[in-house]
């Protein structure tokens, strides 16, 4: 129980470090549907998580995520009001969204293994490749002048690292985010390896260090892992939007940017093509918000 606790309080106090003095911890899919709270990112947060996922026997169950930017106050204060501190809400609907974040704090970039199946834990080997293209990106940016990430941790399956940024939550940095994600995606992915695209909204949440990562059965081959922080570097200053726009203009040719897909047109008769944009893909690209809406084409008004 202290180990969890400890690696817990770790995790929250690199979140701290950053200036946000509340997280939001989130599981999905878990007996329970949705279960999410607001977390002081202190040892009583640390404490109070671990006692709250024990009394929901999720603790070693399911995988806890946390918000990785910066919440606004006034959704925090609006949250307290009904929901209090330090408590997992079973069943909940209300989760941190997009808008509710006052400050972008960090950048992700998630390496998974793409060549397992789906649904599984990694193998030791494939870890092992995991952690081989983790060290060559690492070095391909440290090379490029970039400083050692604000933290590196082991997922259980793959590896995460993240830079310290401090942007404000607007459109022009939400799109200079997605650009640095989809140039190194697009530099370093194949059919083994996969950087994950679409990790750059704002609200995102990543795994917290210290949890459980339960994807899949647990098996010999494929086991179940505790993930943890690897190193930190709290001291290190916040990335500039220059040095983030030099980086994309110079390897720009290599970025992972979505593709016009050929779609025919008329009838059979008709061969002509036409060459469209996939939307939803173009969307998320440029992190641009939008909803999705289905209509009944043959119903009349």
């Amino acid at each position: 129980m202290n180990d969890y606790k400890n690696m817990f309080a770790q995790a929250l106090s690199v979140q701290a470090a950053l200036g946000k003095a509340v997280t939001e911890v989130r599981l999905v899919k878990t007996p329970k549907g949705t279960v999410s709270g607001l977390f002081t990112t202190d040892e009583a947060g640390a404490e109070a998580l671990v006692t709250e996922l024990t009394e929901l026997n999720l603790l070693e169950t399911a995988t806890c995520y946390s918000t990785i930017n910066k919440i606004s106050d006034t959704y925090i204060d609006r949250y307290k009001l009904v929901y209090g501190l330090n408590k997992l809400i079973p069943y909940s609907t209300k989760t941190v969204k997009d808008d509710d974040i006052s400050t972008l704090s960090l950048i992700m970039f998630d390496l998974d293994v793409k060549s397992k199946p789906a649904n599984s834990s990694s193998t030791d080997d494939e870890k092992a490749a995991a952690k081989a293209r983790l060290d060559g990106i690492l070095k391909h940016l440290g090379d490029e002048g970039f400083p050692e990430p604000y933290y590196v941790t082991d997922s259980g399956n793959g590896y995460n690292f993240y830079y310290h940024i401090k942007f404000p939550n607007d459109t022009d940095h939400k799109i200079l985010i997605k650009r640095f994600n989809n140039v190194i995606a697009g530099k370093f992915s194949d059919d083994v390896i996969d950087v994950d695209r679409v990790i750059v909204n704002p609200s995102r949440v990543a795994k917290l260090p210290g949890t459980m990562s339960v994807k899949g059965e647990n098996t010999p081959e494929r086991p179940h892992r505790q993930s943890c922080i690897i190193t930190t570097n709290s001291d290190q200053p916040p990335l500039t939007e220059a040095q983030i726009q030099a980086y994309i203009d110079k390897y720009s040719q290599q970025e992972d940017t979505p593709k016009a897909v050929a779609a025919p047109i008329g009838t059979k008769k008709q061969s002509k093509k036409r060459r469209i944009i996939d939307v939803a893909s173009y969307l998320d690209h440029y992190s641009i918000s939008y909803k999705v809406y289905t209509r009944d084409l043959f119903r009349r008004d």
